[in-house]
């Protein structure tokens, strides 16, 4: 009994949040309300199991004990329950692609995370095929080609729409020439709406309410729309896009109070919007404060954590004061990566393979510590989950314990 009562002492805490249902968290805002261990010796982070894993940058997802993971070996896509405890495979369930990325030779496996709402998981491809799989045993209930379905524009990059569940609806900006944005009926897979000829951004949309009305807001190719979600009518568009053919819109709106935080590279910026009876009303614009790629800035008291340049060109690390854009503080030569907040901790996930802790505060860049874990090339954002970080890079995924020592 001794020998239990004292493992059971030195046992990880048990951490709140145990769902990381789609991409950017519960929330859909990169942000959970949890700690996690701030340090770790110098052998790192502790690594409880990795696993071989297909072509792609989708994220991890995880709900309901389970651990989902959208990927692709040889000429199918996967989608593969895993259990978080051990990485062992619970089902599988593939469908043929053939896509080919033959503007640029990037990874060509998915890039959008699942989605798992009330016991269904939905994915969408990168050559735009869209399911719904029972989450518990894998069999689909629906599925279709949303190129043939919508008439839909082949994006640069390939497809990396978020599924995004929104009052029993999937809503997509799926890039269609007459329907540049879907909701889809999550039970049946039948198109309930369409909106706008936008072509696709790879920002996930915000669903908000400002003004007494509840938006629908997609930060599409051109710029950001605001719909009624009920019905998918338009209310307003601010053009704000990349200044680059070969680019997408690819980081989400923030939302701070009734305003709206939007940015993108190539030339183009940051700005901040009002949202007025008449559409939206830019407060202050530059591409000097913090210009993201396609990583989502983070809001946290007051403050805004995110990557200001384009990945070639090594971007900072930057916090800047939203209502005037006055940058705080940087890091510079920081290098991209994913970014997250759990509890007043940042974890940044680099490219390059290293995991970085840092402390989010607004007066100073506060290293807490880092180390490497995967390989380069790490474009996928990881899941947060009850304390363990499931993250991958192309060639497998990992879960790293970050609960707090008790």
């Amino acid at each position: 009994m001794a020998v239990a009562l004292l493992a059971a002492a030195c046992a990880p805490a048990a951490v709140p949040g145990a769902d990381w249902p789609q991409f950017l968290g519960p929330d859909r805002n990169g942000k959970v309300d949890v700690e996690i261990r701030r340090t770790w010796d110098e052998d790192g982070p502790p690594i409880l199991w990795r696993k071989p894993v297909g072509a792609g940058y989708a994220s991890p997802s995880v709900a309901a004990d389970t651990v989902y993971l959208f990927h692709r070996i040889g000429d199918e896509e996967i989608v593969e329950a895993l259990d978080p405890a051990t990485g062992e495979t619970k089902w599988r369930t593939a469908n043929a692609t053939d896509y080919r990325d033959v503007m640029f030779g990037f990874d060509e496996g998915p890039r959008a995370a699942p989605a798992i709402v009330d016991g269904v998981v939905y994915t969408a491809g990168v050559k735009r095929f869209i399911q719904a799989l029972d989450a518990a045993t894998g069999e689909r209930l629906w599925g279709f080609d949303a190129i043939e379905r919508y008439n839909t524009r082949q994006s640069p990059f390939g497809n990396a729409t978020q599924p995004f569940w929104v009052d029993g609806r999937i809503v997509l900006n799926i890039g269609g020439r007459e329907a540049g944005i879907v909701a889809i009926e999550a039970k049946s897979g039948e198109t309930v709406w369409k909106a706008t000829d936008h072509e696709a951004g790879y920002a996930p949309p915000l669903l908000t309410e400002i003004g007494g009305l509840r938006r629908l807001l997609f930060f599409t190719r051109v710029g950001l729309v605001d719909l009624d979600p009920a019905d998918g009518a338009v209310r307003a568009v601010f053009p704000w896009r990349a200044r680059a053919l070969a680019s997408v819109n690819a980081a989400a709106p923030v939302q701070i109070g009734e305003r709206i935080f939007l940015s993108a590279a190539y030339r183009t910026g940051a700005t901040l919007l009002e949202t007025t009876p008449d559409g939206f009303v830019s407060l202050w614009a530059s591409d000097d404060v913090l210009s993201n790629h396609y990583i989502t800035s983070i809001y946290y008291e007051g403050t805004l954590f995110g990557m200001h340049g384009r990945q070639p060109v090594n971007p900072s690390l930057r916090a800047v004061e939203p209502e005037t854009g006055e940058v705080l503080w940087t890091k510079r030569r920081f290098g991209t990566g994913s970014l997250l907040l759990a509890g007043r901790t940042l974890i940044v996930l680099h490219e390059r393979g290293a995991l970085t802790l840092v402390d989010a505060t607004s007066e100073e860049y506060r290293e807490l510590a880092s180390a490497p874990v995967l390989k380069a090339n790490v474009r996928a954002y990881p899941a947060l989950a009850g304390g363990i970080l499931y993250a991958r890079d192309q060639h497998e995924l990992i879960a790293i314990d970050l609960r707090p020592s008790q």
